[in-house]
């Protein structure tokens, strides 16, 4: 069945779309409120953000397999003509004091921007973008959100049946 709308989950560094998960949004009919999930979505990204080893190396099948760092050097330049390297920046806001490399997230439905949140990343490691520890992450994130919308839609129809049967009853 084709969707005609779409949730989507990402993962941004500058101009930079690390990373993006897309959900079929019909599937879902409540609203939801995604905040209470983002404090903690944001401390898995930075902490695999700042990792200091990831894996590269995705498997083909036939015992065939690239490792996406390297992959520029197979005549193949998937990533531009300069290696990427985020600047870190400090920041001093009231009394807060901010340093990293600046990242966000973002929640879309279908092209409408409904959440985003710039957060910083300490020890940020360039390789993340290349790596598949990021994707996990995000699709973590991701299947968080979907989890947390369906058991609101199932409350909502719970709540919905017992009016309906409240008021079957007078």
């Amino acid at each position: 069945m084709y969707s005609n709308n779409s949730l989507r989950f990402s993962l941004h560094q500058g101009d930079v779309l690390l990373c993006e998960t897309i959900m079929d949004a019909d599937l879902f009919g409540q609203p939801i409120d995604v905040r209470p999930l983002l404090p903690k979505s944001i401390s898995k990204l930075q902490r695999v953000l700042s990792k200091q080893t990831y894996n590269t190396v995705m498997g083909v099948g036939n015992n065939k397999s690239y490792d996406l760092i390297d992959y520029p050097e197979s005549g193949v330049n998937l990533w531009g003509d300069e290696y990427y390297d985020p600047i870190s920046v400090n920041k001093v806001i009231g009394e807060l004091k901010l340093n990293g490399v600046e990242c966000k997230i973002r929640l879309y439905i279908n092209d409408k921007l409904i959440v985003e949140r710039d957060f910083y990343v300490k020890g940020f490691n360039p390789v993340a973008r290349y790596s598949y520890d990021v994707t996990n992450a995000v699709r973590e994130i991701s299947d968080s959100i979907r989890r947390i919308i369906k058991w609101m839609d199932y409350d909502y129809m719970q709540n919905e049946m017992e009016k309906s049967i409240a008021l079957s009853a007078e």
